[in-house]
């Protein structure tokens, strides 16, 4: 019974110490499960974490490669525009380069192409005329050929007249551009040469007014010669003319101008208290007051001439007042710097040889610019003379044209008469010739094997 119970005891002791392994078994696979839960929880919870920030980071970089292509599609259009204006820049270069050269071209030939030109036109017309009258020589009668000749003739002078003139144009024209240089030199010269020479008199003058109008005179007249101008032509020295009120005035140089204009030119100034003023030292200060006080008595008079209501010119709005000597002009602006102003109101310019030689020298251009129009004009003229010459040249030629077509096409009548058909001319006499009528003559060997040509390809 003991031992039963020990057994009952022993397996109770088992069951129990089963049992608590089993707890423990299950407590441990419980704590075993939640742990992996739990782990699994944290690790799938740190996953998604990891997985949001992935996402993060690929938004962050998809935004970043969609600015950059937006960026690089930006950089692109730049470029390309780039180019395109690049490409634009490069042809306009291009372009501009051939018209520079073009027109470069085209100003050093501008000669050539006029010389070529005039070539061109008297050798087809020569070429034409000939070959017109060749052609049409065998065709014509001797008086409609002799018209001919003498309505080309007069043409061909003509033409060659007109040549002439136009060479003589531009000849002279460029030998005025080659000398422009050479004038402007010499005006540079002369006007040195003249003051200088002009100081050099006036030292030597002394008292006489007659003498000092006399040689102001003379250097006025050097200074005319020296700019081109031409004495009695564009200028004329003491012309004698009248007033509204049939008062005679005597300017010292009436200078003509195109479109009748004239300009008028004084010289008679007093230079007396000048000289005085050079050669003096103590009282050179008074004696410069006395020569400016000169020159404003000599403008006031000059002023009361009225030279603007002269009958026979037309003077323009000022008359030019001459001092010969450049630093008697200077000394009496250092001395009152109102003359010239004072001179202005009452019309009056006043003019030392280096002034009046522009002055002059402008007169000069303005004439020869006028002659140069007056050219042009003749050229037009002639031009108009020639066309009309040349027009009816035209409708001759076109006249002889029709006569010879009119005179082809009665040749080949007669000549289809005399040779084509079953009852042409040149048959009928054959068949003569066979019947036995022998003729004295027989059309030349080229005629018979034309007539046989033409017999063969009727057939």
């Amino acid at each position: 019974m003991s031992l039963s119970n020990d057994r009952i005891s022993t397996n109770a002791l088992n069951l129990i110490f089963s049992w608590k392994n089993s707890m423990i078994v299950i407590v441990s696979i419980l704590l075993l499960t939640i742990t992996t839960s739990v782990m699994f929880y944290a690790q799938k919870k740190f996953y998604r974490a990891g997985y949001v920030t992935r996402d993060q980071e690929i938004a962050h970089l998809q935004t970043q490669i969609t600015r950059l292509e937006k960026e690089l599609c930006s950089s692109r259009e730049e470029i390309n525009h780039h180019i395109t204006k690049e490409q634009q820049l490069l042809h306009n270069n291009v372009r501009l380069e051939a018209e520079a050269k073009y027109h470069h071209k085209l100003s050093e030939n501008t000669d050539s192409v006029i010389s070529m030109t005039k070539k061109f036109l008297q050798d087809h017309m020569a070429l034409v005329a000939h070959d017109v009258i060749k052609e049409s020589r065998q065709e014509l009668s001797a008086a409609h050929e002799k018209n001919m000749l003498e309505y080309v003739h007069p043409l061909q002078q003509k033409i060659t007249a007109f040549e002439q003139y136009i060479s003589e144009v531009y000849h002279q024209e460029n030998q005025q551009r080659c000398t422009l240089k050479q004038e402007v030199k010499r005006l540079f010269e002369a006007t040195l040469t003249v003051s200088k020479d002009a100081q050099n008199l006036a030292t030597a003058l002394k008292g006489s007014s007659k003498i000092q109008g006399n040689w102001g005179e003379m250097i006025l007249e050097r200074v005319l010669s020296s700019s081109g101008l031409r004495k009695d032509h564009e200028y004329k020295t003491q012309v004698t003319l009248k007033d509204e009120e049939n008062n005679y005035l005597r300017p010292d140089v009436v200078v003509y101008l195109p479109d009748n204009k004239h300009i008028i030119i004084d010289s008679k100034v007093s230079l007396r208290d000048y000289q005085k003023y050079t050669e003096e030292t103590e009282n050179s200060s008074q004696f410069l007051k006395q020569h400016t006080l000169c020159i404003k008595q000599h403008i006031k008079e000059l002023s009361q001439k009225h030279y603007d209501s002269l009958k026979d010119i037309d003077t323009l709005s000022f008359v030019i007042l001459f001092i010969p000597i450049e630093p008697a002009f200077i000394a009496a602006l250092s001395e009152d710097v109102t003359i010239l102003d004072s001179a202005s109101q009452k019309r009056i310019a006043i003019a030392s040889p280096s002034t009046l030689m522009p002055i002059l020298k402008t007169v000069n251009l303005l004439w020869k610019h006028d002659q140069q129009n007056k050219n042009a004009l003749e050229i037009a003229q002639h031009g108009a003379q020639l066309y009309d010459k040349c027009t009816n040249f035209i409708e001759s030629l076109e006249e002889i044209g029709q006569k010879i077509q009119s005179l082809s096409k009665c040749y080949e009548t007669t000549s289809n008469r005399l040779y084509k058909g079953k009852g042409n001319l040149l048959r009928h006499i054959e068949k003569m010739k066979e019947m036995g009528v022998e003729p004295r003559k027989t059309p030349s060997q080229s005629v018979r094997t034309r007539c046989s040509t033409e017999q063969i390809s009727e057939k």
